[in-house]
């Protein structure tokens, strides 16, 4: 059952919601949402050390430490918002979270953003700035052996595409991934995108709309990269957490790429919050969301424990 503050909490999102996405200038849409978040998000907790920079290649991140006196596992992360919306501001309380609880540093990426940079930029950023941080972690006391990377919604699967592209060499590849509502699939209508696709915060119209500004063109929904669900092999992947949510127009392909993982011998942990709807981390001011944030990052925290 869809838990009632959510509930209140969709009442105030559809009373705001009176113009298509399509008809809103992108500037004015990504500031909107930014202000949306800030007015439900949870409050963002202390750590030891939060600073800005930049790559090699000019990417801004956010370096998150939660204490600086211990060599701790590197998560890099990438924030969803459709490839098209949504930053490092939007997506800072709940990397402040992972990092705290999950006793890790998180390394927020600021990858470009369709439609100004269509598919694959924001892939080659990521794929860029996980190298490249590879070389840093040294600096900020990280373990070179324990990075991985995580993301939700749009950035888990940009991650996911970075596992793919990184998975020839071992000495590279990610030691684990975080997913969080992934998209894993773009063709196919699942029995989720059906039954949410209206009325549970994010509808049809406006996955169209994040899809049509991020492909170049609709054959690209078959890409690997795109729709990593439809690989045959996906045993390349490292050990996984994907997290999904009851209410969510994304949650048949999350809890398929789970099922899929773990059948092909991958170490798998799913969980799927049955009374929570996509876009749940950016609602940590319910406490459904909070509680389900903070066993995010507890298994996150676990996860890294469990790696040689």
């Amino acid at each position: 059952m869809l838990d009632d503050g959510i509930k209140d909490l969709l009442e105030k999102i559809y009373a705001s919601k009176r113009t298509p996405w399509n008809q809103i200038p992108l500037p004015a849409l990504r500031r909107a949402l930014l202000k949306a978040i800030k007015s439900y998000d949870m409050e963002a907790v202390e750590l030891a050390e939060v600073s800005n920079a930049h790559t090699d290649t000019g990417i801004a991140v956010r370096i998150y430490r939660p204490r600086l006196d211990a060599q701790l596992p590197v998560l890099m992360y990438l924030h969803g918002g459709g490839w098209v919306t949504l930053d490092l501001d939007s997506h800072d309380a709940v990397c402040r979270l992972l990092a705290k609880t999950g006793d890790c540093i998180v390394v927020a990426v600021d990858y470009r953003l369709a439609p100004e940079h269509r598919f694959p930029a924001g892939i080659e950023d990521a794929v860029a700035t996980f190298l490249w941080l590879r070389t840093q972690v040294h600096k900020w006391n990280g373990d070179p052996s324990r990075i991985g990377i995580g993301g939700d919604s749009a950035g888990a699967n940009i991650g996911m595409a970075v596992c793919r592209l990184l998975e020839s060499d071992p000495d590279v590849k990610p030691a684990l991934q975080c997913l969080i509502y992934p998209v894993t699939d773009t063709v196919t209508l699942t029995e989720s995108r059906r039954s949410f696709n209206k009325g549970y915060g994010i509808d049809q119209p406006e996955l169209d709309f994040y899809e049509k500004n991020y492909l170049n063109h609709i054959s690209e929904r078959h890409d690997l990269r795109v729709s990593p669900l439809l690989a045959d092999d996906v045993s390349h992947y490292p050990p996984t957490l994907i997290f999904t949510a009851g209410y969510d127009p994304l949650r048949d392909e999350g809890d398929a790429m789970a099922a899929k993982l773990e059948q092909q011998g991958v170490p798998v942990v799913h969980r799927c919050f049955g009374n929570l709807i996509h876009g749940f981390l950016q609602m940590g001011s319910v406490p459904a969301a909070r509680a389900a944030i903070d066993e995010i990052a507890q298994s996150l925290n676990e996860a890294w424990r469990r790696l040689p």
